[in-house]
Formats: structure tokens, C-alpha cells, sequence
């Protein structure tokens, strides 16, 4: 068997901007002119910096919307709009099968907010462990252990039922093992650029597609997926996935289903689960979880 490359489990986050302002009343509207005079105001940085000198690539009419004294608080006006000044969107969730388990946790910011058009900010912090043979080691397991943090911006492009986000930034990955593999060429702490893209699309009311890819220069934790869902019940969509996780020179196919956007209270909740294999001839079901919250 052939040595197992280190794997970094990368997430989608589907149903994660289906908020739309296309049919706000005439009255949200005069209330949104107020409301963007009222958070107008220079945004100062703890250092005394003008927060728009740092990012020019901002306009004004998203700045205008974004209160640094009240970053996650929300006053009567803003709650008229039933969400629709959210700023931030918060994650995590886990992903196992019978070779590893990864555990994941991050953020999305758009200033100029989650329900439209523009700059997005993506923070994602993800680790676990993983085990292979290693031929080096006279056949022995190895156990490896990963951690990662990714900082991207990117941009978020929305039109009718369709949304498209994409990422390019920092990411800075961690590999060990035990024992100490001397044939392992990812070892330490290594730095490099990824790039993602992410689309959610609603062909009807009643139906759902997502799609995402992830590419690092560091070689760990291609990934590629796609999912197509019909709403079930008006509560969540339930639909067949597949999805291909790659680290030169291991590949892992998944085909599942998944269940996205079931919202209990303030929080959305997905899961998915099915069948893996791998092209050292490993195979075994897996399952992957979590839950979002917009703030």
C-alpha cells in the first residue's frame, strides 16, 4: 500500500446566503435611508485608523452600513428588516470516516452585509487527526495530526437565484506524526495561497444547487463538490451529493446525500453521509456535520 498523504478536510457552507432584499416595502426603505445616515459616521480602528483608508476596495454605501460600537448588536429600526443587517456569518462542524475525523470552525464578514452583493471576508480554522500505512516504516501506522488557518477575501456576486462568492488569501497549515514518518514531505509548519469558489443556486422555490472548489499551493486540501437538493416539507432540502478531496498523490471519492438549511430556532443545521474510497483501495461510509448562525 502506498503511503497516505495528509488530507485536509475542506467544508461547504451551503445555504449560506439566502437572504434576499428584492421585495422590501416601501416603508423598509425610508427606514434603510435613515438607518444609513445614522451608521455613517467614521469608522475608527482601536489604533485611531480609519478603517476605509485600509480597505479603498470598499465603497462608501457598504461602510455606510457597518457600526463599530455596535458590532453585533441590532436596534428596532434594523430589526424591521427580519435579518437583513447581518453582518457576520458563524460556523462548525466535523467531518469522519474510518480513517480520519476533522473538526472545523469560521467566519464569513461583509461589511456592506450578508444579504448583498459585495466584499466577504472568510476565516477558517479546521484540525483533526488521520492514519495511514507507511512503507518507510516497515508497514507501520502512522497517526497524522493536522491543523490549518485560512484568512481570504474575496467578493460575493449575487443575481436572481443565483449566488457566486469567490476567495483567494493566506493559508498556513501544520502537519505531525507519529512515529515520525521519514518519508512524509509535508512536515512542519508550511505557508501558501489558496483560492476557492462557491456557488448556491435556486432553479425553483422548491429546489437547490450548490457547488464548491478549494485549491492550495501548498498541495494539501484540493477539494472539489457539488449537491442538488429538492425542500422538503418547506423546512430543508434533501438531495445527492458528491465530492473529491485531494493531496498529492491520495485521492478520495464520496458519493452521499446530504440534508442543508434546516433552521431550528437562530441556527441552521446541515449533515451529510454516504460512501468513501480512496485509491489505496480503502473504503467506508462517512458522515459530515454542522451548523451556521448569522449575526
Amino acid at each position: 500500500m502506498r503511503r497516505v498523504a495528509s488530507v485536509a478536510a475542506t467544508f461547504a457552507v451551503a445555504a449560506t446566503f439566502s437572504a434576499s432584499v428584492s421585495a422590501v416595502p416601501a416603508e423598509i426603505e425610508t427606514i434603510r435611508h435613515e438607518a444609513v445616515h445614522r451608521h455613517g459616521r467614521q469608522l475608527l480602528s482601536p489604533f485611531g485608523i480609519d478603517l476605509r483608508q485600509l480597505f479603498p476596495f470598499i465603497s462608501e454605501t457598504q461602510w455606510s452600513t457597518f457600526d463599530l460600537d455596535n458590532l453585533f448588536k441590532k436596534d428596532a429600526d434594523d430589526e424591521a428588516f427580519d435579518g437583513e443587517y447581518e453582518r457576520f456569518l458563524v460556523f462548525a462542524g466535523g467531518d469522519t470516516w474510518r480513517n480520519w475525523a476533522f473538526t472545523h470552525a469560521g467566519m464569513l464578514w461583509s461589511p456592506g452585509l450578508l444579504a448583498n452583493e459585495g466584499f466577504t471576508l472568510k476565516l477558517l480554522i479546521n484540525g483533526g487527526l488521520y492514519r495511514y500505512v507507511s512503507g518507510a516504516l516497515n508497514n507501520s501506522t502512522v497517526i497524522g495530526i493536522q491543523s490549518s488557518v485560512t484568512l481570504m477575501p474575496g467578493w460575493r456576486f449575487k443575481r436572481a437565484g443565483y449566488e457566486i462568492a469567490v476567495f483567494a488569501g493566506l493559508d498556513v497549515q501544520r502537519f505531525r506524526y507519529v512515529p515520525v514518518d521519514p518519508s512524509a514531505s509535508l512536515i512542519g509548519t508550511r505557508y501558501g495561497l489558496r483560492g476557492a469558489v462557491e456557488l448556491w443556486h435556486e432553479p425553483s422555490p422548491t429546489t437547490m444547487l450548490a457547488a464548491d472548489a478549494s485549491v492550495s499551493s501548498i498541495g494539501s486540501g484540493n477539494s472539489a463538490r457539488i449537491a442538488y437538493g429538492w425542500r422538503v416539507l418547506d423546512r430543508f432540502y434533501l438531495g445527492p451529493e458528491a465530492q473529491v478531496l485531494q493531496t498529492e498523490p491520495y485521492v478520495l471519492k464520496r458519493v452521499g446525500l446530504h440534508i442543508t438549511a434546516l433552521k431550528l430556532g437562530t441556527r441552521e443545521w446541515w449533515t451529510a453521509g454516504g460512501y468513501s474510497n480512496d485509491n489505496d483501495h480503502r473504503s467506508g461510509l462517512y458522515i459530515r456535520f454542522g451548523v451556521l448562525m448569522r449575526k
